[in-house]
């Protein structure tokens, strides 16, 4: 059996062979019947439906992984060309990071896969890039933290969200200024895992600490700490604390937040509470607007 083989008796190209029986299926009909292809072209339809294991068939001996995944999908070709996809390039614009890695991730996969039917569907089944996901998590994490920070802003409570740092790339995620000092924030989603701390060594080693949350995410914190370095060297001597605020974590009923090598490990109610709660002599203003001359918008 040949893919894309051309119908003689309606010119439309499908993936089943003219006269083969589909796996598990009847002898009947020949196959252009069995797709609903009218013999006249002006009136047969556009939707092409295909049986899933007349794609599973020809392609599971050649490529073993891609017949795999499609032995769970269904797949629907409607408009679909031997050369690719069909919808027209769109307008030229400024990419995003995750844009253009999932261009390059596609380009990849075609490059072993081919720009027909096969490496369309390869595409298809291809999921986004851990990168991309992972943006995304921690983009709704800024955004839930930013809303419950948001809410408790007033003029002794000012709060700036999403700051480059210069010189770099990197971004701080949210700035607190109160009159007790400064907070640095770090939000992060790790869906349904519980941020504990494990503490190792004593009495004949260094005590170490480390962030668990589902593995070691230990670099969470010395992130956050550098950022908390930067941030004092503008506001000094007002003090300046970080905090990793983690959101849609596993965190128990009672107790939960910690603190690991100074740095406040909280969700974002239990983070606004404490802001509010603290009193102090900082010059909110002063402080504010020296953050934001150093550390512009991203």
């Amino acid at each position: 059996m040949t893919l894309g083989a051309k119908r003689p008796d309606c010119g439309r190209t499908d993936l089943l062979g003219v006269g083969e029986p589909v796996d598990g299926a009847e002898q009947g009909p020949p196959a252009a019947a069995r797709v609903g292809c009218n013999p006249a072209p002006a009136t047969h339809s556009t939707r092409v439906v295909v049986p899933i294991t007349a794609i599973v068939k020809p392609v599971r001996g050649q490529h073993p992984r891609l017949a795999l995944g499609l032995a769970t999908r269904a797949v629907d070709l409607t408009g679909w060309k031997p050369w690719g996809r069909t919808t027209p390039p769109a307008p030229a614009h400024p990419q995003s990071a995750s844009t253009t890695a999932g261009a390059r991730d596609e380009a990849k996969i075609r490059e072993t896969w081919g720009d027909g039917r096969i490496g369309t569907l390869a595409v298809a089944l291809s999921g986004e890039r851990q990168s991309t996901v992972a943006w995304k998590s921690g983009a709704a994490g800024e955004a839930e933290v930013g809303r419950t920070l948001d809410a408790i802003a007033s003029e002794h409570v000012v709060v700036f969200h999403d700051r480059r740092i210069p010189r770099s790339r990197a971004n701080i995620d949210h700035i607190v200024i109160t009159r007790a000092g400064v907070w640095v924030i770090d939000a992060k989603r790790y869906r349904n895992k519980r941020p504990r701390l494990q503490v190792e060594g004593g009495l004949f080693r260094p005590r170490t600490e480390k962030l668990i949350v589902g593995g070691d995410r230990t670099k969470l914190v010395d992130g956050v700490l550098l950022q908390v370095a930067l941030v004092q060297d503008v506001v000094a001597p007002a003090s300046v604390r970080g905090v990793l605020c983690f959101v849609d974590a596993d965190w128990p009923l009672f107790g939960g937040s910690f603190t690991v090598r100074g740095i406040d490990v909280c969700w974002p109610r239990r983070l606004s509470r404490q802001l509010t709660a603290l009193e102090g002599a900082v010059d909110v203003t002063a402080v504010a607007a020296a953050i934001a001359a150093h550390f512009p918008p991203a």
